[in-house]
């Protein structure tokens, strides 16, 4: 089910980002070049983190980057960034990311079943730990079928 919201074009890898800002950025790319969302999502989710902490740090090496903007998302979608080094969120070491999964939500409940989708997918500790270490779209894809 999560491969309907999780498509190939919406999957990048990178050997890592100089900053954790610079990794939401390119972790929101897809969404933005596929208009799903305007620049101003990733910048509010950027300003999210500067203001409630690293909360999108949601296991080990795993962050969801996502905020409440719903005037910048045009339609609920995902991306998925693979990190070969991690990055820290707020330049915390015990918050590293090496996969950054954003989230972009129109309303309060149009994104429930890609959360849905995405918890079930992540609550396999098997799966997480392969998910964190694929290191290519296809790889990814086979995970989460």
């Amino acid at each position: 089910m999560l491969t309907e919201y999780l498509k190939k074009d919406k999957m990048h890898f990178a050997k890592g980002c100089a900053s954790w800002e610079e990794a939401i950025r390119l972790s929101g790319k897809p969404l933005l070049d596929s208009g799903y969302i305007e620049e101003g999502y990733i910048e509010a989710c950027i300003e999210s983190v500067k203001k409630f902490g690293p909360y999108i740090v949601l296991a080990p090496l795993l962050a969801m980057p996502h905020a409440r903007a719903p005037e910048y998302v045009n339609r609920v979608g995902i991306s998925y960034l693979g990190l070969e080094k991690p990055v820290n969120i707020l330049d915390d070491p015990e918050r590293a990311a090496k996969v950054l999964i954003m989230l972009a939500a129109k309303d309060n409940s149009s994104h429930l079943e890609v959360l849905a989708c995405l918890g079930e997918a992540l609550s396999d500790e098997e799966k997480l730990d392969s998910l964190i270490n694929a290191t290519s779209a296809e790889e990814v894809l086979a995970i989460i079928n």
